[in-house]
């Protein structure tokens, strides 16, 4: 194996360039939303205007039919099934963030 020799030269036009001191700035990138607290998740999902017509609507029935000792509890339990799918719900969230912004 034969060694080979290697010159390398300097190109005398070029010009040297020096390290920048700071490193390039960073753009400033706004922080997402923060996700509403649960008691404000809570509150909505109580006074969803949904789950406050059926809750009306079970209530009045219950009362216009006769049975309210089975109409109440199960407009309430009606009512506490609709406010968890409205709490459980990404929707009720991001429309929450999005007033909060």
């Amino acid at each position: 194996m034969a060694s080979e020799k290697v010159s390398l030269t300097l190109d005398e036009s070029a010009t040297p360039v020096a390290p920048s001191a700071a490193p390039p700035a960073k753009r400033a990138v706004p922080a997402p939303p923060s996700p509403p607290a649960r008691r404000d998740l809570a509150r909505a999902a109580l006074r969803e205007p949904f789950n406050l017509a059926v809750l009306a609507v079970l209530l009045v029935a219950g009362i216009a039919l006769g049975p309210v000792t089975l109409a109440v509890p199960l407009a309430v339990a009606v009512y506490a099934a609709g406010v968890l799918r409205s709490y459980l719900d990404p929707e009720t969230t991001r429309r929450l963030t999005a007033a909060g912004e």
